[in-house]
């Protein structure tokens, strides 16, 4: 299929480093066979598409071993779907930022998914995002500015716990579950989410600090308070016109 590897024939792995400039649609296996071995596929790098302007879709299999998506890697392509593998532990920064055809993205069941970078979906055209119950942190601006997004999923037994600076700001969520375990929502984190009304925490919720500008100019009608909450910040519910106090 025109994909280029490196190899590590020690560890008897390889990287994805180029994939054709003429690629649409791509399915990249599980492992591929060189010199009479087995190499298993474990990333894909960095600048494996810095030709392929057409990409539209990849797929991998269900016992795909791939574990890394390097950063920026599909930031500003035609991409319209993508299956996230079920042993990539960390999605990098600006992994899918600027991709505006983008609408699939399918995360494997039994997914090992930790961590959400920064920017990792930006200025997408996702519509709805599943945040796998392993998921510990959701960085700085990873949905911002995503203005088709109106559903994030997140299950009971989510182990969130950080959600950063402006993860979702600009998005057009209209509800969110807070985890149980979430201590630390940054600043701005739903800042211009005009269509959220709803916030669902837990009585048993860690949570702690809710920053500057966390619910700025959201519609949320109303919202109960955690226990363990110590400090609402300044600006916290700003020009939220809905919010009965």
């Amino acid at each position: 299929n025109g994909i280029v590897y490196s190899f590590d024939k020690r560890e008897n792995v390889c990287k994805i480093i180029n994939i054709p400039s003429n690629a649409i649609d791509i399915v990249i296996p599980k492992s591929i066979n060189y010199e009479s071995k087995e190499y298993i596929i474990t990333t894909i790098c960095k600048d494996s598409l810095k030709y392929s302007k057409n990409l539209k879709s990849i797929q991998v299999p269900s016992n795909s071993e791939i574990q890394i998506i390097e950063k920026g890697v599909f930031s500003e392509r035609l991409i319209e779907s993508i299956t996230i593998p079920r042993k990539v532990a960390h999605i990098y920064d600006y992994a899918f930022y600027r991709c505006k055809n983008l609408q699939i993205v399918e995360i494997q069941m039994n997914s090992e998914l930790q961590i959400i970078g920064q920017y990792a979906f930006a200025n997408s055209t996702i519509e709805s995002f599943v945040i796998p119950p392993t998921v510990t942190q959701i960085g700085k601006y990873a949905f911002f500015d995503c203005f088709k997004l109106k559903r994030i999923d997140i299950s009971n037994n989510s182990e969130l716990q950080i959600i950063e600076e402006g993860a979702f700001a600009n998005s057009s969520i209209e509800s969110f579950y807070i985890p149980q375990k979430v201590t630390q929502i940054g600043k701005a984190a739903f800042s211009g989410c005009e269509f959220l009304k709803t916030v669902n925490i837990p009585e048993n919720s860690e949570l702690q600090i809710i920053e500057e500008e966390t619910f700025k100019e959201t519609s949320i009608n109303t919202i109960t308070i955690p226990l363990k909450v110590t400090k609402i910040c300044e600006d916290s519910f700003s020009n939220n016109k809905s919010l009965e106090y």
